[in-house]
Formats: structure tokens, sequence, C-alpha cells
């Protein structure tokens, strides 16, 4: 044998045990929980569950195609704004990268994470159709089934485990179901099913494609389709399976269950942490130092909704980063004026090399510090957002944003003022503003 086979069959040895060993831990930690909680287990009520049935053979409404999301999104730059020269008033651009794949991968479950199959002894119930009284009849005999008790332990251990917001505890809840049933209708009436248990306000739709699943959320799920129903907003959970519905129609089922009436709001599930297992150095350096990154933890945060401004502006950063800012980043700042420090933050994104969303990812995507280190390229908001991650957690400088037509800036506040500090405007230093924008007043966010 040779070496490098050797080595090919060590290496897939580790990995196999590596993954056993995920998932002893986990099957561990899920048999202690079990006993902790089986006490404290509260099925539906009979009476709330009864009246929830029999609104569900009549009461659905019809719809035609959602409108869409009105969140204002500003055309970008088609070039990367630059210092205007006296020879020629020439902007500077900086070279066009070669753009990576802008989808990471991950070979675990659930954004980095090993999802255990849920501990099911018997098979489920099946959906053998899409009428309503066929998916009323699966709805019953699915509560009825003597491993629900078992289902609802696990999930509720799977929420406790990986808290987060709406949309990504929905999309937990897909990913047990994908494990339950192989057929995307089952999958999209167990997630209903199972999200109404947990407490969310989820209704089910019913089109020629199949079924749909529609959220009431605090958050604003970017670009997502939505229905107003009885004055509230419910978003479609899978975008791009409904875009292919054209202008079907849909058939919305309205009731909302007696116990389905709360969110699982927590904050914006960036402090989700990261498995670890995929580190590899960021493209974009400090001072030739290259930060380590979690390919699962970036693949994550990417496929988060987009959020408002002031979102971004408070990010947390995740701690193994926050280590590694500490220990490459802080001591070449320490020491300096609040100035010269920003000075140098500034430098450091004016350099990174530039794209416009839809040039890298074809859709409009801002990203967070850990982001912006992953991918090879970014633009003014992603550069803001960084920023502000950086200047707050190492230099508890506070950073606010400011929209320009077409544009993000940014300004810093250093001795009680504060002073513009644009990361995209190349050669642009503390409190200088870029030329097109000076007879513009700018919007501010905190």
């Amino acid at each position: 044998m040779t070496l490098f086979k050797a080595l090919v069959l060590l290496t897939a040895g580790m990995g196999i045990a590596a993954s056993l060993q995920a998932q002893e831990n986990f099957r561990e930690a899920y048999e202690g929980f079990t006993r902790q909680n089986q006490q404290h287990y509260v099925q539906f009520t009979e009476a709330n569950e009864r009246f929830y049935a029999e609104s569900l053979s009549s009461d659905w409404q019809e719809f035609n195609q959602a409108r869409r999301d009105p969140l204002p999104v500003g055309d970008k730059p088609k070039r990367q704004p630059g210092l205007k020269t006296q020879s020629g008033n020439r902007e500077s651009v900086a070279p066009k990268p070669t753009l990576p794949s802008a989808e990471p991968t991950a070979n675990n479950d659930f954004f980095g994470h090993h999802v255990a199959p849920p501990p099911i002894a018997e098979a489920l119930p099946r959906l053998k159709g899409l009428e309503r009284s066929q998916i009323a009849a699966f709805r019953s005999t699915f509560l009825r089934h003597p491993e629900f008790e078992t289902l609802t332990l696990y999930t509720q251990f799977l929420a406790e485990r990986y808290t987060g917001d709406d949309w990504a505890a929905i999309q937990l809840l897909q990913t047990v179901c994908q494990q339950l049933y192989r057929l995307r209708f089952e999958q999209q009436a167990c997630s209903w099913i199972l999200g109404q248990q947990r407490g969310l306000d989820i209704r089910l739709g019913r089109s020629v494609a199949g079924l749909e699943l529609l959220v009431k959320s605090d958050q604003i799920w970017f670009d997502h389709p939505y229905f107003v129903l009885e004055g509230e907003r419910f978003q479609v959970m899978d975008k791009a399976h409904y875009s292919q519905l054209a202008n079907a129609s849909l058939h919305i089922h309205s009731q909302a269950h007696p116990q389905a009436n709360r969110h699982t709001r927590i904050q914006l599930s960036r402090g989700l942490k990261p498995a670890l297992k995929q580190l590899q150095p960021s493209h974009l350096l400090w001072m030739g130092q290259a930060l380590s990154l979690d390919a699962d933890h970036a693949r994550y945060l990417s496929n988060l909704p987009v959020q408002a401004v002031g979102v971004y502006l408070h990010d947390a950063l995740p701690a193994y980063l926050a280590e590694q800012l500490n220990l490459w980043v802080r001591p070449a700042l320490a020491g300096l004026p609040s100035p010269e420090q920003v000075g140098m933050l500034l430098k450091w994104l004016q350099n990174a090399p530039y794209s416009i969303d839809e040039e890298q990812f074809g859709y409009e995507k801002p990203m967070t510090l850990s982001e912006l280190l992953y991918f090879q390229a970014s633009d003014c908001e992603d550069r803001v957002y960084a920023l502000a991650a950086v200047a707050r957690h190492l230099l508890n400088i506070p950073v606010a944003a400011l929209r320009y037509p077409n544009h993000l800036s940014a300004a810093v506040k250093i001795s009680d003022q504060w002073q513009e500090a644009d990361p995209t405007f190349v050669g642009g230093g503390l409190g200088e503003r870029q030329p097109a924008y000076w007879k513009t007043e700018p919007e501010w966010y905190y």
C-alpha cells in the first residue's frame, strides 16, 4: 500500500470516528434532556385540537399571487467610488477580483452542526393527498401517533440546543422533517404541525405544486412573498419553490391554532456557536495575517434573510473571531490616538477588493464582518458594517451609517464629535466625504 493511500484511509477513518463521536455526544445529551423533561411534556388539549380540526375542513381562503416585500433596495454604483485626481478627474478603481463560489460548502445537517435522526421506533403516518379532508386526517393521526410525544421532546431539545429566530427555528424543523419524510409535501405538513406545537403561528397553503408554509413573524424576510390575513403579514417560507407557481392561486388555511399565538423571538441568530470544523484562512489580510474563518458559520450567516441597517450595525462578533481580532488587530491599534486607529481601519477596508452584490452573488446581500472576511469582494454597506463591528469591539467607538443615494457611508464619534469615515472612499481620510455627495444631506442610522 502506498503512503498516499495509507494517508487517505487514515484521514477517512478519523472523519468517521469524529462523526460517530458527534452522534454519540448528541444521543447522550438528548437522553439526559428527556429524563429531565418527560414530566413537563404537555400535549395539545383535546378541546383545542377538536376545534382546530373542524375549522381545517372548511376555513380555507383563495389568494392570487402574493405581493413582494416592498423594502426599498437602492441601486449600487457600477464602479467603485474613488478619489478624483487633478489629471482628468478619473476615478481610482480597484482591479476586479476573481470571485469564489457564493455558496460555501458544509457537510453537516444544520449549518455546521450534527443533528442526529429523531429517535422514532415506529413508522409515522403518511399524507395520502392534498385534499382538505386528507390533510385534516393526516394531522389528526400524526398527533395521536405513539411517537408524537417523543418527537415533541426531541424538537424541544433541538430548539434549546440551537436557539434562533423564527426563520431559523422553522428551518430546523424542516431539517427534522426531511429525515422523517422523503416527499416535500409531507415534509411541509410535518413542519407545519411541529411548528404550531412550538407555538409559532404557521398557516398552511395548498396549490397545484404542493404545500407552502406561511409564517407570521416580527422579522422582515427580504424579498419573500407574503399574504395579509386579518391584517397580519404571513410570509412564504420557501420563496424559491413558491416563485415557480407564477400567477397560480393559493388556498390558505387561515384559522390560527389556539396554541400557535406567540413568536420564537430571540435576537437574530448570529450568536449560534459554529462547529469550527472547516476552518480556513480569510482572503482579506490584516498586516499580512490571515484570520481563520469557519466555512459552516459563513454558510449559516449567508442563509439568513436580509435585515434592517440597524441590525447589521449592532451585529455581535462570534467568539472565535473576536479572539483572533484581539490577538492580531488590537496590538496594532494599541497606543494610537483614536483618529489614527480609525484611519488604519479605513485604509484596511478601502484597499479590499470591491464588487457590487449583483456581480458577486446575483442578488442584494449585505454582509457581516465574518462574511466579508470569507468572500473575496465587498461593497459599500459591507464595509460600513465591518467598520462598525471592529470599532465597537476593539476601540469602543460608536459608529453610525450614513445613507446617500446609491451609497452607504459611515460616521464615527470621537471626543463627542461625529466625523465621516467612508470605508469605500479610496484615499479618503477621517472627516472627508466623497465629492459626489458634498451637497447631499445623508440619512442617519444608529
